[in-house]
């Protein structure tokens, strides 16, 4: 990073926290008459504990902003004065002080090293204050691994967060433990896949072996058999992998083979060496060397030729909230504000990318798993590989081609605590019920109608027509033309219900081509 970028970095941290610090915290306060003492309290269980041993009906919440509101327990259920239940107001709480911690690392991890220890101390501080207002465990989680990950990363924050809220000890204990708690997780997440994997092959190698000589010419007669009439390369490489474990398991087996198939078992001696690689130690095998990595222009992602499940009667899926965010011609998916840009392209069991999108590696990770890649091999550049890695972890696929350093592990941890709490962030969200009924007229209604209903959306209706010209410009038939409205109809449609409505004044061009091939393909 340039001095100056560095310089506007570190002002807007600064300046983040110092708001932070300044504002008023956001807390619960009970007070207790008979003994003249007011107690204050971060999160709502802490104030609702306190209120039934003492027997009170409410207490008052102090927001962010400074403003006071009444809590009052009605009807057996406490609300706040606006009607909201006490559950929805600590959930307000959580998810923006997870928010403001977040922000912070963020903003921490672009500014590299040379940052004034004072700032690393303040942001300890407002994050160990942030940190104690989450309620939710996994909310809590997710603060922890991030803060402890800070602490790895930044001595003087490691020096504050364990000195931070004097006559509050405990902060930094909890932080650390939950951070143990969830590394152990993530830990034997992968030795239970492992263990997994390695009972699995146990099993079939220990079939092998009980093979009686004859049992095992006939074997070999038939995997050599079925291999030859087999045209599918991935199937192949499975078979191979398969007649590979059973030589090495049965010399009767092997011997069979080179009299059966010689060509066959000189392919099953190369995938025997494959087989001793894949099982070596990870750090050997598992991430590209640095020099052959250099020089890859195309970031891939492929089902695993030897561990993933076979696959001969899979189709080429593709989920229909993938199908809805692209333009599809062919094996090719156009993002549809730019169809002359393609976003990744389908090999059936390789998916390719020139982008380092993160977007793009979600949409190819949930094709992946669409289509039960229970492993995968990654290819390309290092922040490809490490979004995919991401992507296809979270989904538990194991990936080769990559090695997580710790920050990704804590990244990883983060996503399924927050995957775990989604069903909180949805109660949470804004509701967009104009959107929705917009989405659903455009989506229903011919663009003239939809525009009378909502005049907003005109600039829709204007990039449709604007599309249909320029498609009948480029010399697509009817049909073509037909096809490619009714895709861009459908994405504007998803647009408009994510609240992203095209403007009136659209001047893009847009370029849309089909070869011979591919007509023939949409007008069947």
């Amino acid at each position: 990073m340039d001095p100056q970028s560095q310089n506007q970095g570190g002002q807007r941290l600064a300046a983040e926290i110092k708001a932070s610090l300044a504002e008023p915290q956001h807390r619960f306060e009970l007070n207790d008459p008979f003994a003249e003492t007011t107690f204050r309290f971060g999160r709502t269980e802490d104030a609702l504990a306190k209120a039934s041993n003492l027997g009170a009906r409410g207490f008052q919440g102090l927001g962010a902003d400074g403003k006071v509101s009444q809590i009052r327990k009605v009807d057996g259920e406490w609300k706040r004065d606006d009607g909201k239940a006490l559950d929805d107001v600590q959930a307000e709480v959580d998810k923006e002080s997870i928010a403001a911690i977040e922000t912070r690392a963020e903003l921490r991890a672009a500014l590299g090293p040379g940052v004034d220890a004072g700032t690393d101390k303040q942001m300890a501080l407002a994050d160990a204050h942030a940190f104690r207002r989450i309620q939710d465990p996994s909310w809590q989680e997710s603060a922890a691994v991030l803060m402890a990950d800070n602490t790895r990363a930044y001595p003087e924050y490691k020096t504050a967060l364990d000195k931070a809220i004097p006559g509050y000890p405990g902060t930094a204990e909890k932080i650390y433990a939950l951070d143990a708690a969830n590394t152990e997780k993530v830990m034997a997440k992968a030795e239970r896949k492992a263990v997994e994997m390695a009972s699995m092959l146990q099993d079939r190698e220990d079939r092998a072996k009980n093979w009686t000589p004859e049992e095992a010419a006939k074997q070999a007669q038939r995997d050599s058999q079925d291999y030859g009439v087999n045209t599918d390369k991935t199937e192949r490489a499975y078979m191979r992998y398969d007649m590979a474990l059973n030589a090495g398991a049965n010399p009767a087996y092997q011997a069979a083979l080179e009299k059966a198939a010689p060509e066959v078992a000189r392919e099953v001696k190369d995938a025997q060496a494959a087989k001793a690689a894949a099982v070596a130690p990870a750090a050997e095998s598992a991430q590209p060397s640095a020099q052959q990595s250099v020089g890859t222009p195309d970031n891939k992602v492929e089902a695993d030729a030897i561990f993933t499940a076979r696959q001969m009667d899979v189709k080429a899926v593709v989920p229909p909230e993938v199908e809805k965010q692209y333009l599809r011609v062919g094996d090719k998916f156009y993002h549809p504000s730019n169809t002359d840009m393609v976003a990744f392209e389908d090999k059936g069991n390789r998916l390719e990318t020139k982008a380092n999108s993160e977007a793009i590696a979600r949409s190819m990770m949930r094709i992946a798993e669409a289509r039960g890649w229970d492993e995968i091999k990654v290819s390309g550049s290092e922040s490809f590989r490490r979004q995919v890695w991401l992507e296809a972890a979270a989904r538990d696929m194991d990936v080769k081609g990559y090695t997580p350093t710790e920050t990704d592990k804590a990244l990883l941890a983060k996503r399924l605590s927050e995957s775990e709490a989604s069903k909180v962030a949805k109660e949470n969200k804004p509701s967009r019920a104009r959107e929705n009924a917009m989405a659903e007229s455009f989506a229903k209604d011919s663009p003239a109608e939809a525009v009378k209903k909502y005049p907003e959306l005109a600039g829709a209706a204007a990039a449709l027509a604007v599309i249909d010209k320029k498609a009948e410009a480029d010399g697509l038939t009817p049909t073509q033309r037909a096809v490619v409205a009714a895709r861009v109809h459908q994405n504007v449609a998803n647009s408009i219900e994510r609240g992203d409505i095209p403007e009136v004044k659209l001047k893009q061009e847009v370029e849309v081509k089909l070869d011979g091939k591919e007509e023939q393909e949409y007008s069947r």
